[in-house]
């Protein structure tokens, strides 16, 4: 598509953003070859860009509008993110900022496109476990801003912070993750993607030092902690560290919300249910796909992340009003879900949308 610029609008490489480099610019009346709109820099209450035949950003505020760039499509991967409107609260500023969120999982690369923007250098643990890709395409989910291929998590202006842990179902050690957990303090949202057998409940000390730490966050501070079920088709069993009081346990649904998925894990006690479908259509990068060998990832690990991500967005909105959102917060924004299987019967919950859209000004 040829788009004509109605003011001086500047090239940038790499990603649409005014910090990426700027070798030139355009001349009002420059006549430009486009090939896709893409989401990225909000500039005067426009986040869309147009991407070059050349791989060059230019933002679309500088050209002239007409039908076709009107309906020219914006590139993202996931029906997820237009079914939310996760675009109308990016226009309106709630990006994230402001909100920490640690990712406890396995298989980070801190240098991925898609998500180093949101992670301070310094902050880079030392790295002990393969790069099967899964910490990085969670933390995508959550603040992926990999605008050419299309990783545009959910709320981009969080901070990360990563923490690796074992999820291997044999070698797994809670006190690893209690471990973890003692040095997240002043971290609003935990999201842990993995899950595990046992728990060690017999252990009273055990359960007292997990209940201790989490305690203390939730109390002192305002987190809030998300933890996959699993993805074993089990109704019978708990999994942890979604089964340990204070975490908010989340399941997966099809794609209507309200049902769960046949292999989605879930007990009497689970809290949450959001889309077991993977936040991304398909991965084009090799890191989230090789350790799967597949290209869509779905899972109750992608609906942790998903909701983590959602969750980001509803603290960010709140912050912008001075307002503080805390774990006990979330019943506000979410609506009972009766979940019915061939062996029993649950009561749930999921976030509402009405209520999630009623932060949109």
């Amino acid at each position: 598509m040829i788009i004509t610029a109605n003011k001086p609008v500047n090239t940038r490489l790499g990603f649409p953003h005014t910090t990426a480099t700027n070798p030139t610019f355009l001349e009002p009346g420059h006549q430009l070859d486009v090939v896709q709109k893409v989401y990225g820099e909000l500039l005067d209450g426009n986040n869309e860009w147009f991407l070059s035949r050349e791989d060059e950003y230019y933002w679309s505020g500088g050209f002239h509008t007409t039908a076709a760039t009107l309906s020219m499509p914006v590139k993202n991967m996931s029906d997820l993110f237009d079914e939310w409107r996760i675009a109308d609260f990016w226009k309106q500023g709630i990006t994230g900022a402001g909100v920490k969120v640690a990712v406890i999982d396995a298989g980070f690369n801190p240098g991925n496109i898609a998500i180093k923007h949101a992670i301070n250098p310094d902050d880079i643990p030392s790295l002990q476990f393969p790069d099967t890709g899964h910490g990085t395409y969670m933390s995508a989910i959550i603040c992926g801003n990999d605008v050419k291929e299309g990783y545009l998590g959910v709320a981009p202006g969080v901070q990360l912070h990563f923490a690796e842990i074992d999820t291997n179902d044999n070698s797994f050690n809670i006190n690893d993750l209690i471990s973890i957990l003692h040095g997240l303090e002043g971290y609003d949202i935990v999201s842990m993607s993995f899950s595990f057998k046992g728990g060690n409940t017999g252990d009273t000390e055990i359960i007292r030092q997990f209940d201790e730490v989490t305690n203390k966050f939730i109390d002192n501070g305002n987190a809030i902690f998300v933890a996959a079920t699993g993805n074993k088709a089990d109704e019978m069993n708990p999994y942890y560290p979604a089964a340990y009081p204070l975490i908010n346990a989340v399941a997966g649904s099809e794609s209507d919300g309200s049902h769960l998925h046949g292999l989605s894990n879930i007990w009497q006690d689970v809290e949450l249910i959001a889309p077991f479908r993977g936040y991304f259509n398909k991965a084009t990068k090799s890191e989230f796909t090789n350790y799967f060998n597949t290209d869509k990832i779905n899972g109750t690990s992608s609906a942790t992340a998903f909701t983590a991500g959602l969750i980001a967005l509803i603290k960010s909105a709140h912050s912008r009003q001075g307002k503080v959102f805390r774990n006990v917060d979330l019943t506000r924004f979410l609506e009972d879900v009766h979940v019915q299987t061939d062996s029993a019967s649950f009561n749930l919950k999921k976030i509402n949308k009405e209520q999630f859209f009623s932060l949109l000004k």
